[in-house]
């Protein structure tokens, strides 16, 4: 993976970003249509847009989940647009942490072990008993030291959304991504949630890139992006009945 001469302040500088799906012999769609985007060192950013604007993917690409067709890509001052998988596999690891709509917990394990699984691949590895404390720390800096011994079906949408937060942050990343991190929860719990990660940018300087439909997240984040049929836009009028928030869910 090859170094790159970047602005320090920035911790995300895209360029050209195009990302091409191919469905079947002669079917594209094209996700990400020549994306530029700067994020700074330590800021909040709120991605926004219809559904199919490209947001996820766009997420998907920053946190070297995936590598784009064209354009460059610099994260942490590293050129990752065409790093190796391997390479790109230990760089996400050590830089990017994951929030997902979905949670993606493992069932049969309790929070501790499910904010345990990315220290297994640490490098230099770490012993047990430093894996447990590291996790425990983690869950309690959610709010959830008191249900480490719990497995997700013992645990509320919220918590389980926090365990995953704790899952994000236990390997220390400098960027958390999160995609629709509100997505299954009730209004309540949801704010609770992103009030949550309003807390880790603030205290933590964590930078953060978050995705979502709720224009009032993005009200309050340092930097507002609009996605629309793959690009980046100024906010449009046209945009804005497809960005109210959902009807609450009954809890």
């Amino acid at each position: 993976m090859e170094h790159a001469t970047s602005d320090n302040k920035l911790i995300v500088r895209a360029r050209g970003l195009v990302k091409v799906y191919r469905l079947g012999r002669r079917n594209t769609v094209t996700a990400l249509a020549g994306v530029d985007l700067d994020v700074p060192r330590g800021s909040f950013t709120v991605v926004m847009g219809p559904s199919g604007s490209g947001k996820s993917t766009l997420l998907n690409v920053l946190g070297c989940l995936d590598t784009p067709d064209e354009g460059t890509l610099i994260v942490d001052g590293r050129d990752v647009t065409r790093a190796r998988r391997s390479a790109l596999s230990d760089f996400r690891l050590r830089t990017v942490g994951f929030v997902f709509q979905q949670f993606n917990l493992l069932p049969h394990l309790t929070a501790l072990e499910n904010v345990m699984l990315p220290l297994n691949y640490r490098r230099p590895r770490l012993s047990a008993q430093e894996k447990r404390e590291r996790a425990a720390a983690a869950l309690r800096r959610v709010g959830l030291g008191h249900r480490l011994h719990h497995r997700p079906d013992e645990l509320s949408g919220g918590e389980q959304q926090r365990v995953g937060i704790a899952r994000a942050m236990v390997n220390e990343p400098k960027i958390i991504l999160a995609d629709e991190p509100t997505g299954e929860l009730d209004t309540k719990t949801g704010a609770e949630v992103i009030e949550m990660m309003y807390e880790l940018n603030r205290e933590r300087g964590q930078t953060i890139i978050l995705v979502t439909h709720d224009y009032a997240v993005g009200q309050r984040a340092d930097q507002l992006v609009f996605m629309s049929d793959g690009r980046i836009v100024p906010r449009l009028a046209e945009l804005e009945a497809p960005l109210a928030p959902a009807p609450p869910k009954q809890s």
